[in-house]
């Protein structure tokens, strides 16, 4: 993977914790946007540390399935029995180098989430050969593992990954494997062109445009099918951007939203906004038309957080000290990145197509 898009797959992998807090009488200081506002909730955001680096997790599953998919013979095993404990064969130090986050993977059953072939064929042989019950025992609350690296593993756990080693071998030969990989790619390749086509035009069109990065999402209450979550973001952001539009008119001129799994499960939706040409005060009146028309639709739960305002972001958003050196096409360049090629990855939808990736259908592009 290249250097760009792992770096934005990490970034859309780090988890924003999100506190919301109710106004006082009044006035308040709103961090997110360091505004004065009246009646508006306080909403704190900030990096969770433990989840920096996610996205390298998945690079190194995605490498493990691919060694496995090399072996040949007698070396797609995990574990080789000796006298009186296990051998660790050289894909086995990989398998344990991974185990921990294959377990946390295989748990989390969202029919709404879609990685990287290898990945996904990981995670679903994982569940499938029963390991996730058999090592329940040395995962909580942390993986321990190191007895098992010096071979003293239980035999039911070993034959257990000898036979997840086999599966996942048989299937990444299989000829349908080459399909499912191709097939992906075709997918993943289309959703960057097109998406390279709207900022391209957005640029030509509207060289003086400001771009606002912003995630939207609700802080309960949550309904328990996770589609109609998916559908109620979906719908509430269709909304809020009509709305916009209707009080800003052409002054929008692109949109593009992205579903994705906010920290505690639910759905958050990533807004790129493109704004012809704005001063400051008009930006600062559209941010706060936003932030009061998501709280009107979600009164005491929903949740406004510009990406801009993180110093760090360069795909998520274009942080504070990069903006003043970055072109709109640069940002453009990067929010590709961020909103397509980390879907090569992980893909967050129901349909066969990427239905969590709606492009401009406020602006000028009908709803796919």
């Amino acid at each position: 993977m290249a250097q760009d898009s792992r770096a934005a797959l990490n970034e859309r992998l780090c988890l924003i914790e999100i506190q919301r807090q109710p106004a006082p009488w009044g006035r308040d200081i709103v961090p997110v946007y360091g505004e004065l506002a009246a009646s508006l909730p306080v909403v704190r955001a900030g990096i969770t540390p433990a989840s920096v680096g996610r996205g390298e997790v998945l690079l190194q599953i995605r490498a493990f399935a691919k060694q496995v998919r090399m072996l040949r013979g007698t070396g797609a095993r995990a574990f080789t029995p000796m006298r009186h404990c296990w051998k660790v064969t050289q894909v086995g130090v990989a398998l344990l180098a991974v185990m921990g986050d294959l377990f946390e993977l295989a748990q989390l059953h969202h029919q709404d989430r879609r990685f990287d072939w290898g990945v996904q064929l990981a995670v679903d042989e994982f569940a499938a050969v029963g390991l996730i019950t058999a090592i329940l025992p040395h995962m909580l609350p942390s993986p321990n593992l190191d007895a098992w690296r010096l071979g003293y593993v239980d035999p039911v756990i070993a034959n257990l990954s000898n036979a997840f080693i086999k599966r996942v071998r048989e299937r990444a030969n299989a000829h349908q494997a080459g399909r499912v990989e191709q097939l992906h790619k075709t997918r993943n390749d289309a959703l960057a062109r097109e998406l390279r086509s709207y900022f391209s035009d957005l640029v030509r069109q509207h060289p003086s445009a400001h771009v606002e990065r912003l995630e939207l999402t609700i802080q309960g209450p949550y309904q328990l099918n996770q589609r109609d979550n998916f559908k109620r973001m979906v719908d509430a952001t269709t909304r809020l951007l009509k709305a916009l539009k209707h009080r800003y008119g052409s002054a929008i001129v692109g949109d593009i939203r992205k579903v994705d799994h906010a920290p505690k499960g639910d759905y958050l939706v990533h807004l790129l906004l493109a704004v012809e040409g704005p001063s400051a005060s008009e930006l600062e009146d559209l941010r706060r038309a936003i932030r009061e028309l998501w709280d009107e639709m979600f009164p005491d739960h929903g949740i406004v957080v510009d990406c801009n305002d993180f110093e760090l972001f360069m795909y998520r958003g274009c942080g504070t000290l990069i903006r003043p050196h970055e072109s709109l096409k640069g940002q453009l360049d990067k929010a590709t990145i961020f909103l397509a090629e980390t879907d090569r990855m992980i893909r967050i939808g129901y349909g066969e197509g990427h239905d969590g990736l709606l492009i401009g259908t406020v602006s000028g592009r009908p709803l796919p």
